[in-house]
Formats: C-alpha cells, structure tokens, sequence
C-alpha cells in the first residue's frame, strides 16, 4: 500500500510537469507573493511583514522575537533599519547615528557631538552654539567670530588692530588714532594714524575719522553706510558701492558667503533648497541633499511619517490602508477609537496635534527657532535651547529689546550705547566718558561729577579740565555749570540742554555742532535706523530687502538670506510650504506628481 502511494504521488507530479502547472508557488523567484498559508518553494522563506518569497540558501530559523526581513533575521524593536515593521529607516542629522528603541526612531550623536535640536553639533567650536547649545559668538566689524574650546573671540581682519575684543581701524579712528590708547582730541582728525587738523589725501572727515568712502565698507559712498558684513566673509567697497569677499572654503551667493558642500540653502551650487518634510530636518552633505526625522517618526522614501496614524505609511513604510479605512495604533480600521478624530486617513488626537489642532483643518504656526506645539485644542510655541518665548516667537533675552525678560526694552542713553548685560539693562559709554551710577558722564566737564563721580563742584563753580573753578575756559560753553564744547559734545550738541539720542543699536556723535550717530557692529544704518541684514526680516541681506510672506508660513531671514519655517504639518518644497496629504505636485513627499487626473488623497494619488 505504501509503495502504491508513492507511485499515485510520483504519476501526479509527472502529470502536472507535463501539463506546465501554473500554480503561483512553481517557480523559483524572489519577491514573489507567498502561497495563502505563508508557503514557499524550497530555499524560500515567507517574510511575515511583507508577504514576499526571499532566498535563505537554507532554512532560515529565527529566535523568538525576530522577524525575517529581507532573508536577515532582525528584533523591529531595535533595528534602525526595520524599526517596527521591516524596511521602516529611521534617519539622523550630520554627525549622527540612527536607533530604534522600543520600535521608535531616534538618533544619537557621535563621539565629541551633541544634540541641539534636531542637530549634532560640536560646541566646542561652532560659532552658533559655543560652548552650549544657541550661544551665539557676535559678530564684529573688521573681525569674524571663532569659537575654540567653546568660548567666543574675535579674529581681526588685516588693517585692523584688537582693541579689548573690538577689531578697530587705528589708522582712522580718532578714539583710538595709530594705537588703542591714543585719542584725538575734539577739534582734530585722525588722519592715516596720527591725529591732524584736517584730512588729507581727499579724504573725508567722517565722525572725525578720514575715509576714502570711495573704498570704505565703514563709510562706503558715503559718511555712515557701511556696508553689510556677511558670515563667512568680510564687508567690501568698491566705487562707493558694497560688496563682499568671502572666507576661504566660502563661496558668495547674493550677499551671502556659503559652504556648497554643506548648506542647506545652497547645496552644491547657489540657491539650490533642500527640501525639508513635515516633521523632518533637511542638511546638505558633500553637496547632495539629505533628510534627517524628528524623534519618533520614519523615513519612508523623502518623508517623515508618524506609522501610528499615516494612512499611506500605516504600521511600516508602504503600508497604505484602503480608502474607506483609517489608520490608528499602525493599523487600518473602520473607524477610529474613541478619543481620536479621523483627519485625512489618519486617527488624530485633535487636543494635541499641532497639525490638526482643535479641527482637522486648524494648523498652528511655527516660529523662527521654535516649534508649534498644540494643548487642550488650542495652539502655542515651544522654543530651541537659549531662546524664549515673547508674544509668540522665540527670542533670545541678551538683547536691549528683551533684556532678561520678555518686554523689557534698554532705552537710549546720551554719550554711549544702551546694551544688556548679565544684570539687566546697561550703557556701553564713549570713549572720554565715564559710567556714574548708570549714567555716561565727562569727568572733564560735568559740574556734578568733576574729575570723579563723586565728585560735585559747589556753589557758583564751573567744571573744567576735571576741576572745579571759578568759570569755563576759553572755546568752552557754560551749560548749568558744564564747560562744553558744543561743536563736539554729545550731552549739548549745537547748544546747551540739546542731547543727541542715537537709535537703537548706535553710539551717538556731534559733528560740528549736528548730531549723527554710528551702529553697533553687526548693525548697520537702514533708513535712519540700525538693522542687523544677517537676521532682519525686513532687511534680509540688505537694506529694505524684506522677505516676502508666504502662505500656510512665517518668514525668515538666516546668514542674509530669506527662507520659510512652515506651519504645523506642512512640508517645505523649494520656498513653499505645502500639504503633502493633498498637494497634486507633492503627493506624499516633495516632487513627487500626479499625473493626469488623478487627485492626491491622504498622500497617495488615486483615479
């Protein structure tokens, strides 16, 4: 009877041979679909994620808890490669090793990195985060920032002498004429370093200082412009008019000095954007393009998805449920649990979500170096390391608009610039004046502080020279017992009791009577003010260059060039911020079209 089987079995095997079988198990190819019950042919195993036949050589026995992916046994929990489910990558930024842990993804930094934000940084030398994450090293006029060993200096460009941490110009500046601690005095220049009567040579007296403005970036055409000093490079000026020369290593885009190699904003050649998702960071490495994910979400081809809830991505990277169905907890269902609300295919908590805040359709907006956040249904911010949260944006507290707290404004003082130090407001006086009980004062010439601060002259004694005497000397104006010279004095400018009250971000100065006023590097004079074009949204690279404003965005303006930070679930292709859930020219990720009539529908295009 046993023989009788084998032969029954060997003649059917014979007949099916001959009758060319078409069963969907009888060939030999990898990636084929598994039979109904998981069957493979022989050197095949079933993967369980992907229901596909893959090679194994031989039988392919995996530990309890692994999963076969691709022919490799691997735990979903921890593979950073099939997080999850299997091929589900997770993604890092530069300097950064992906993980999976707990079936989320994850980066770490590597060795003499650390994360600041979504970023591996080394804050031991990286100028915008010196030796902490979002400290900033300022930038100087005629130096550049250097961050070694996580503390700021400045580098002094040529022609330019460190006076005290400023770069200065010693053959022209009359507060510090051929030497850092050789003045002018009121009536005199500074003329190729050395202190004169006059200019010389054609050139302008400009505050005192003598400038060819045909090539000054100080003074660039005229008294006062200077010219925009960008990152990575210096300030230039050429026939009266700007221009910059970019730092070895650095190439000019516009007015700005990059590295093609490594900026986002201009990757491999100028004005080439990377495109950065949803909930993803985009870098630029040697050139090419590259994304790195938040915490807690996938890369699933060029997007940054939430396998919880993404209705294309539902458990693992391409894994879409129908279109009548949901995605909630990675899997696809009917309807969503309670508690979630099913916006665009995905089963959303609308309390939390800053994508879908209070309703499907509300978007909270991001801030520049922040994030939008969402908390019982209504929107708020939630700011990088070292910036705060003021009327929704995220600032930094060190500057005299918000010193040390959000609102808090430095006002302008006579005789020097208002600043905010360590303890609050402060005033940074010119040079030959004197800080007294938070005032910038003459100790030569103030009756109230004659030769000291605490020292008052009495009765009907003038101050002069720093001594209290019987009346002003010659040249010399007597304003309420100050002797003065209202030609040069910023305290009484053209008369007695007329102050002259710079901007914010200047020093003041008196010119033959005329009150002027210089700004504080990095500022320069925009339309009567002093504006930073490095970061100004409004002066973005230059003056009145204001970045346009965009939908479904908040604009911004980084290293002198205007960029978007978009709203809460939107992605940013090129300059625009766009919905890849619906977008028919960026349908589930940046650039990719539906063609035709085809429609984009929860990030895939259907009929």
């Amino acid at each position: 009877m046993r023989h009788y089987w084998a032969t029954l079995l060997c003649l059917l095997a014979l007949v099916c041979l001959g009758q060319a079988c078409q069963s969907d198990l009888s060939q030999s190819l990898d990636g084929r679909d598994c039979g109904p019950s998981g069957e493979c042919l022989g050197g095949y195993t079933c993967d369980q994620a992907t229901k596909k036949c893959v090679r194994t050589g031989t039988a392919l026995a995996c530990r309890e808890g692994e999963t076969v992916c691709s022919g490799d046994c691997v735990v979903l929990r921890v593979d950073p490669e099939n997080c999850r489910s299997c091929g589900t990558r997770c993604s890092a930024p530069p300097n950064g090793t992906p993980v999976c842990v707990d079936s989320d993804c994850s980066f770490v930094c590597r060795a003499g990195f650390v994360p600041c934000g979504s970023a591996c940084v080394d804050t031991g030398d990286d100028v915008l985060n010196c030796g902490g994450c979002g400290i900033e090293c300022p930038e100087s006029f005629g130096g550049s920032a250097v961050c070694t060993q996580g503390k700021c200096r400045v580098e002094c460009a040529d022609g330019f002498k460190d006076c005290s941490g400023a770069c200065v110009d010693v053959s022209s500046d009359p507060a510090r004429c051929g030497s850092c601690d050789a003045a002018c005095s009121a009536v005199e220049v500074c003329d190729a370093g050395k202190c004169a009567a006059g200019c010389s040579g054609g050139r302008e007296s400009c505050n005192g200082a003598c400038m060819d403005v045909s090539v000054s970036p100080l003074n660039c055409g005229e008294c006062g412009m200077a010219c925009p000093v960008p990152a990575n490079g210096t300030a230039s000026c050429e026939s009266g008019s700007c221009g910059v020369e970019c730092d070895e290593g650095f190439e000019q885009c516009g007015s700005a000095c990059v590295d093609l190699q490594a900026d986002a904003g201009n990757c491999g050649k100028c004005d080439v954007v990377c495109d950065a998702p949803d909930k993803g960071m985009a870098a630029c490495e040697a050139g090419e393009c590259t994304i790195s994910c938040s915490q807690g979400y996938a890369l699933c081809g060029a997007a940054c998805v939430d396998t919880d809830s993404s209705h294309a991505h539902c458990g693992g990277c391409d894994k879409p449920c129908k279109t009548e169905e949901a995605c909630a907890e990675g899997k696809c269902v009917l309807d969503c649990p309670s508690g979630s609300t099913n916006c665009g295919g995905g089963c959303l908590d609308t309390s939390t979500d800053p994508a879908h805040c209070g309703s499907c359709e509300k978007s909270c907006p991001s801030p520049t170096n922040g994030a939008a956040t969402c908390q019982g249904g209504s929107c708020g911010i939630a700011c990088a390391d070292g910036f705060s949260e003021c009327n929704g944006a995220c600032v930094k507290l060190d500057s005299i608009d918000n010193c040390g707290v959000c609102g808090t404004k430095c006002s302008a003082k006579p005789n020097g610039n208002a600043i905010c130090g360590a303890d609050g407001c402060d005033v940074d006086c010119n040079l030959g004046f004197t800080k007294c009980n938070g005032e910038c004062v003459d100790l030569k010439s103030d009756v109230a502080h004659c030769g000291g601060c605490s020292e008052a002259c009495t009765g009907s004694d003038v101050c002069t020279g720093g001594k209290c005497t019987a009346s002003c000397a010659l040249g010399t104006t007597n304003c309420d017992g100050s002797c003065v010279n209202p030609l040069s004095s910023t305290a009484h400018c053209g008369g007695c009791d007329k102050a002259c009250m710079p901007p914010s971000n200047a020093t003041p100065s008196c010119l033959l009577g005329i009150c002027g006023f210089s700004c504080v590097s990095p500022y320069i004079q925009c339309s009567g003010a002093c504006a930073d074009t490095k970061t100004d949204v409004g002066n973005c690279g230059g003056c009145n260059q204001a970045c346009p404003v965009k939908p479904n965005a908040t604009a911004s303006c980084s290293a002198g060039k205007c960029g978007v930070v978009c709203d809460a679930g939107f992605s940013k292709c090129g300059s625009n911020c766009v919905d890849t859930d619906t977008d028919k020219q960026n349908c589930g990720e940046c650039g990719k079209r539906c063609n035709g009539n085809k429609t984009c529908v929860a990030g895939g295009c259907s009929p």
